[in-house]
């Protein structure tokens, strides 16, 4: 087994996690994609499988391949963000300085203002993709971005977000305690609360 320090430098030397997604900033296209997106969904939830088949609904796959094609075709009108997972000490920070709002259900499950803390971290957390590049941009471009975005692509830039610095930690914890037999008491403490 690893010492602690060991444990350490891997961790200092193990790159963030990161995900890129697409975005329109033109409304028309975005509504589009927005469509097939939900059809897709849509198809997903009528039942992936085709029993016949068995494999996934052919129906499902064209759709994803209009999709495919409609965003190769607005290619020029799509933007590649890229977003990273924020050092916990800055999200927790961000965290304690924006309180929940009261009957927002993502607040009050986190015990913050997450939209709030999603804008505070974006110029630190968020790229532009050019090329090969990975632009950094300051907090008036983020808020330009953000202001031009459809509901559904500002949404995803959250859902990003959320996922890497909420979900995909809470999951790795969980796999990791499934690994054990018991939790430490303290532990066992935090999570009976």
């Amino acid at each position: 087994m690893a010492s602690f320090d060991e444990q350490l430098a891997a961790a200092k030397a193990a790159p963030r996690s990161s995900l890129a997604i697409e975005v329109s900033l033109d409304a028309e296209v975005s509504a589009e994609l927005e469509g097939m997106d939900k059809e897709i969904e849509r198809l997903i939830a009528e039942g992936a499988i085709d029993r016949r088949l068995s494999g996934e609904n052919p129906a499902i796959q064209k759709a994803r391949d209009g999709r495919k094609k409609t965003a190769e075709a607005a290619a020029a009108k799509l933007t590649m963000l890229k977003f990273y997972r924020v050092p916990g000490l800055e999200w927790s920070t961000l965290a304690a300085q924006n309180p929940a709002r009261p009957g927002v259900n993502i607040d009050e499950k986190y015990g913050y203002n997450f939209h709030a803390v999603v804008e505070a971290v974006l110029p630190s957390c968020g790229r532009r993709i050019d090329g090969d590049s990975e632009v950094a941009m300051a907090s008036e471009q983020w808020a330009d971005i953000m202001s031009v975005l459809s509901g559904y692509d500002a949404g995803r830039v959250v859902d990003v977000i959320f996922y890497l610095n909420e979900w995909e930690p809470s999951q790795a914890v969980d796999r990791i305690k499934k690994g054990f037999t018991s939790a430490p008491a303290y532990d066992q403490r935090l999570t009976q609360q």
